[in-house]
Order: C-alpha cells, then sequence, then structure tokens
C-alpha cells in the first residue's frame, strides 16, 4: 500500500472491517453459488459511519492537515439514501477509518495529527472519546464487541486489544515490507512487494490456522472481506477492475483472485456528471454489510505530469449490488445535504446493518450547528401506474388476448426503462387481469419471444428486479379479492408490498371495509392458498369516486367513522395522495414554504399514471417532460423527494418522528 502515500487523495481509507455479526448469506460470485436464500428484497437500514468534508468544505487530501471529519447517519441498503448525518468528531487534524462495535453503540477510529496517529474510542450515546491505543490505526471489533484489532506503525504487526482486562497481545508481524490491516477477527492483508519490485501483492494470513496465502495480482488493494468471512474483495488502484476471492472448504485455502467487475467507468460516468471529464476512476475501500450489497467509494482521478502516479480530483460513495448482472452502481444521497454548496468528497466507512440510531446523543454535533433536519425535503412524491380488470375503458382480457397483452406488457416496459434511467422509483399496484396474463403467457405456457424481452424473466420479476415496487391493486369484481390479488403477485415469483393500492375508506361491504385488513383478509378465488396481511393503505377514495378527499400526509386513522383522526396506537398507516395535478402539487408547496401548513410534518403527493395510454404515440415523452422533469429539478433542489409507498413508514418514523401530518382541503 506504499503507492498510496505518493498520491494526493481526494476521497481517503474505507476500511470496513465487519465480523460475522452481520447478516447476511455468501454473495452470488461467480463459480461460488450459494446454497442459501439470498439477502431479502425488502429495505434494509444500517448505520454507516463515514469520513467526509461535509463540515469544513475543503478537500480531502493525505497532505491536508484539515478537513477529515467523521459522521454518522442512516443508510437504506437498497436505494443508497442517507439521512439523519450527524458530525460526531470534527476536530483538528483528519479522523477516519471508522469501526463499529457490533451493538452500533461504539465507534473506534484513527485520529490523525501532523505525523501521529491514535485510536480513539467513542461511546455513542454520550459522544465521549478516549485515546486508547498511540500509533493506532486501521480498528475493526471482534464478533462479540470485546476485542478491538488493529495494526501499528512503524513495527507492521496486528494486536488484539481487549477491551475487558485493557490487555493488548500482538498477534502477527508482517513481512517488513508490508502494510498490515485487519479485515475479521479471522484474517488479515497486506501488500508485499517481492524482490524489492515496484508491484504490490495482496497477502492473505489466516489467524486461526496460521497459513498464508500469496496472491499474484498486481495492483489489486483495499480487500474487504464479507459479513460470512469467506469471500474477499480487492480493487485495482488504477482502474475500475474488481477482483474477488473464495474460502475454499474442502481444498482449506483462498482461491485465486477471480474478475468481478471488469470496467464500470462508462456506468459510473454515466451516473455521476462531476466525473464525466475524468480520465480515470477508481474503485477502492469497500464496506460489505450484506451479502449481495458493497459500499465502495469512487475516485475520479487525472494523471500527474511526468509522473505514473494518479491524482484524485473528487470522490463518491456508492452502493454496488453484485446480485445483480451485471452488477449495479448506484450513487449514495446524503439527503439532508443535497443542496450543500460545495462539492461532497466522501471517504467512506462502515456499516452495520439493522442498527438504527434511536437514544443516540449526536444531536449537538450537526453540521455547523444546524439541524439537519431542517433540510429535509417539503414534500415526498409517490408514483404509480394501477392496472385495471376487462371491464376498465381501454382495457382487454389480458388471458385470452395476447396481442393486448403485449402491447400493454411493452409499455409498462417502457416506462419502468425510462424511470430507471431518471433513477425515479414507482410502483406497479396491479389487478388481477394482468397477473393472470403473466401466469398464462408468460409461466404455464411461457412465450419465449416475450421472455427473451427480459431476460428470461416473467415481466413482474423483471419489474421488481429493476426497482418498480409491486403491490396489489383491486376492485374485487370477478370473485378476485385482495388477498387473491397477493396470491398472485407471489405466484409471479414476487413478494408484493404490504401496500392497499386504492380503497374507499367510507366503509361497508367487501373492499371499502378496509379495518378487514389488520387481522388480514383471506382470499375469495383462491380461499385456500391465499391469505393477506397489509400495513399501508393508499388512495383513499369515495365510491364512484364521487366526492374524492384532498389529502396529504401520513396518519394511522382511528375508524371508519373517524377515518381522517390520527391514532397513535392504531394498526394501518395511510398516505395521503393530494393530487396528481401539477398545478394543485406546487400550490400544496407554496403553502408548505408559506406556513400556512405546520412544520415539522410529513406531507406527501401522488403522481398516478394512466398505464392504458402508454403505448400512444409520445405520451411517454410528454408525461416525462412536463411532469417528471420539472419534479426532478426540484428534487435536486431539495424540495421534493420521490419514494416508494413501501418506504414512507420508515421515513415517517426517523425524520419526523411518526407524528400526526394529515392535513385534508375540501
Amino acid at each position: 500500500m506504499n503507492w498510496i502515500s505518493k498520491v494526493s487523495l481526494g476521497a481517503l481509507l474505507l476500511i470496513l472491517l465487519l465480523t460475522l455479526t452481520c447478516r447476511g448469506t455468501p454473495a452470488p460470485i461467480p463459480s461460488a453459488p450459494s446454497a442459501t436464500p439470498p439477502t431479502p428484497s425488502g429495505p434494509v437500514t444500517g448505520l454507516v459511519a463515514f469520513s467526509s468534508n461535509l463540515h469544513s468544505g475543503q478537500e480531502c487530501h493525505r497532505d491536508a492537515l484539515e478537513g477529515i471529519d467523521l459522521f454518522i447517519g442512516q443508510i437504506d441498503l437498497h436505494t443508497g439514501r442517507i439521512t439523519d448525518v450527524r458530525l460526531v468528531d470534527g476536530g483538528p487534524g483528519h479522523q477516519w477509518f471508522p469501526a463499529l462495535a457490533p451493538d452500533g453503540r461504539t465507534l473506534a477510529y484513527n485520529e490523525s495529527l501532523a505525523d501521529q496517529e491514535s485510536i480513539i474510542l467513542m461511546d455513542l450515546t454520550t459522544l465521549e472519546k478516549q485515546t486508547l491505543v498511540a500509533g493506532g490505526r486501521y480498528p475493526v471489533f471482534s464478533a462479540n464487541g470485546q476485542v478491538l484489532y488493529y495494526s501499528r506503525r512503524p513495527t507492521g504487526s496486528i494486536y488484539a486489544y481487549d477491551l475487558t482486562t485493557g490487555q493488548t497481545t500482538e498477534i502477527h508481524t508482517a513481512h517488513p515490507s508490508g502494510d498490515p490491516f485487519p479485515v475479521s477477527e479471522r484474517f488479515l492483508v497486506y501488500h508485499s512487494r517481492p524482490g524489492g519490485t515496484g508491484q504490490a501483492f495482496p497477502v492473505v494470513y489466516d489467524l486461526t490456522t496460521g497459513g498464508e496465502t500469496d496472491f499474484r495480482c498486481p495492483g489489486c488493494g483495499h480487500l474487504v472481506g464479507n459479513p460470512a468471512g469467506d469471500r474477499i474483495v480487492g480493487s485495482e488502484h488504477s482502474n475500475t477492475h474488481v477482483w474477488v476471492s473464495r474460502w475454499e472448504v474442502r481444498a482449506g485455502r483462498w482461491s485465486p483472485f477471480n474478475l468481478l467487475i471488469d470496467d464500470a467507468q462508462a456506468e459510473i460516468t454515466a451516473s455521476i456528471s462531476d466525473f464525466q471529464a475524468a480520465t480515470h476512476i477508481i474503485l477502492s475501500y469497500a464496506a460489505w454489510p450484506l451479502a449481495d450489497r458493497l459500499l465502495i467509494t469512487a475516485q475520479s482521478a487525472e494523471p500527474v505530469p511526468d509522473s505514473n502516479l494518479l491524482r484524485t480530483t473528487g470522490a463518491q460513495l456508492m452502493l454496488l449490488d453484485i446480485a445483480a448482472s451485471p452488477p449495479r452502481f448506484t450513487p449514495v444521497i446524503l439527503a439532508d445535504y443535497a443542496a450543500a454548496p460545495f462539492p461532497i468528497q466522501t471517504l467512506g466507512g462502515v456499516v452495520l446493518p439493522d442498527q438504527g440510531m434511536n437514544g443516540l446523543a449526536g444531536t449537538t454535533y450537526t453540521l455547523s450547528g444546524d439541524n439537519p433536519t431542517e433540510s429535509r425535503p417539503l414534500l415526498y412524491i409517490l408514483i404509480h401506474t394501477r392496472t385495471k380488470d376487462p371491464d376498465y375503458p381501454g382495457s382487454a382480457d389480458f388471458v385470452q388476448d395476447l396481442p393486448a397483452y403485449r402491447e400493454y406488457r411493452q409499455g409498462l416496459l417502457e416506462l419502468a426503462r425510462r424511470l430507471e434511467a431518471l433513477q425515479v422509483p414507482w410502483s406497479l399496484q396491479t389487478d388481477w387481469n394482468l397477473l393472470e396474463g403473466v401466469l398464462q403467457h408468460e409461466v404455464r405456457n411461457p412465450d419465449a419471444t416475450l421472455l427473451a424481452e427480459t431476460d428470461g424473466l416473467n415481466v413482474i420479476q423483471y419489474l421488481a428486479q429493476h426497482g418498480v415496487e409491486i403491490a396489489p391493486h383491486s376492485h374485487e369484481t370477478y370473485g378476485y379479492n385482495y388477498a387473491d390479488v397477493a396470491y398472485l403477485i407471489q405466484q409471479c415469483g414476487v413478494t408484493p408490498a404490504p401496500v392497499v393500492g386504492g380503497h374507499i375508506y367510507e366503509g361497508g361491504e367487501s373492499f371499502q371495509n378496509w379495518p378487514r385488513f389488520i387481522e388480514g383478509i383471506q382470499g375469495q378465488k383462491y380461499s385456500d392458498l391465499a391469505f393477506w396481511q397489509p400495513s399501508i393503505l393508499t388512495g383513499a377514495a369515495t365510491y364512484l369516486h364521487r366526492d374524492d378527499p384532498l389529502v396529504t400526509g401520513v396518519w394511522r386513522p382511528k375508524s371508519v367513522d373517524e377515518f381522517f383522526t390520527h391514532d397513535p396506537n392504531g394498526s394501518l398507516i395511510s398516505i395521503g395522495e393530494w393530487s396528481f395535478e401539477l398545478r394543485r402539487q406546487l400550490q400544496l408547496l407554496a403553502n408548505i414554504q408559506q406556513g400556512r401548513l405546520p412544520a415539522g410534518r410529513m406531507y406527501t403527493a401522488a403522481l398516478g399514471i394512466n398505464s392504458y395510454a402508454l403505448s400512444k404515440e409520445g405520451y411517454l415523452g410528454q408525461l416525462i417532460q412536463e411532469r417528471i422533469e420539472p419534479l426532478l429539478q426540484m428534487q435536486a433542489d431539495g424540495i421534493v423527494q420521490f419514494l416508494h409507498y413501501a418506504d414512507v413508514p420508515q421515513v415517517w418514523q426517523e425524520q419526523f418522528g411518526a407524528v400526526d401530518s394529515v392535513h385534508c382541503e375540501p
């Protein structure tokens, strides 16, 4: 790793030192298929610690004396959105190389002042800190949180510090030319230069067996282990190649590094406009919180004149889905600072899945003394399209009418591809008609020409894999109720979102009687197979839409007679959709901005897309130009935020304390 000291880095070391405490299964990497279930597709959040120049606005270069501060936040490990960002240490020098204890309540990190390094231990419940080891670096916690592993200059050794007894033990001495750091409590890595060559080669040392594996992978550095401790990922310091090695159980050894990602420069530059002029993109300093998710730093770089070195010009955290084919990159969004007046050069950090920030006493250490919640979006936008039964104007019997099914399916695919390119989430809330068509033409009697358009997946699977939320919508006709529709989604190979995609709130029979969802409902057509218990109500309407309410916000309905009264103990969460009209949405925004609505509430509005018009020439382009793009600009300005319906309860709880936000207008 000596080459690092010669380069002025704009996004410095990310060392994830996660142990077996992180939940997850072995990553689905070529040549090492997992026999265990994949990571759940639902929202997975984690506590993230990262270093950045958010507080100072200065560049994050190794040769800078200031500018690298330590933050924590809450990360959605599917969308890459980091919220509730808090500065926990912004002292002089650098605070970097963070490591989180398994319980999420203790943080260890390096503090660098000039040439002096120390390991700091911070209690995240009080923000009190102590210097644990002078000269230490690269901390990582054991699985039980009682031991802290670290390396130390100038000896190049690895030590174990018992946090209970305060005893320190040297557990390995690396080669003199190495630069060691722990990866887990099972093994450590370092980089040697055999024969004094200019190339660095990774070496893995097994702390259990004492075995050592010397890899012939020039320039393959920045290694990190997965939660199960049987995979290692490394990236090259001059390009966007990512390599992976696995522990071969039967052979008792690490496999050679295999190429996981060949070259992701085009994809990354397309998603980060500031990187488009970069001559080089470097992937480095990864974290591996879940079996199928990596958090990795992308750095833009340019050659140093009269040298073979690269100079970093910018950095951006990326969420990498390695289960996708090919692996998919998503830029990490720091939601609270979307409108920061300076470039965010994030250094990366560590992640503990399923660790929240409840009780964390960090509010006094927010950015520049400001409360980050003040920069929350004013309005949350939910996009959906709802399919109907055969009686709906423009619809058809999708089981019997294959040409109509094919045309409708193509419209959905085009919508999905256009919105995915814009990174806009949306929800397909589908009735039984489309789903029975999918099962008929793509599952029971698969049409090869249809499946060829969706990589061998049926259209529901394909949409879900590309980020579309799939939820039931039902008029409960033809013998199908909401549970039957949810069952059909499952038969297509997708878990339905717990969202009731439209209902009559006034009370009455069948689907008008929304309180029945509290205990869950049995299917009607598939009575012996279907049962569904949702948790979210949307699209509250009147019969035949004769007098629909104009309502925004999130609340728990009290009863049928008091549907718009918030009951803190209510079982179901309702989301207001306001109006689909841009004019009314802009008026709602103006009312929020001008203080006509109470502050600190979560306000919502929906955009309903007519799926039966998608095949009409020019409809989709006009929709994106006139409706989506203005909202995208407002999102870039930090005013609005697109969400999936299923993500609303978590945002409501974590960002707004689940306060009553319902607001109705005549």
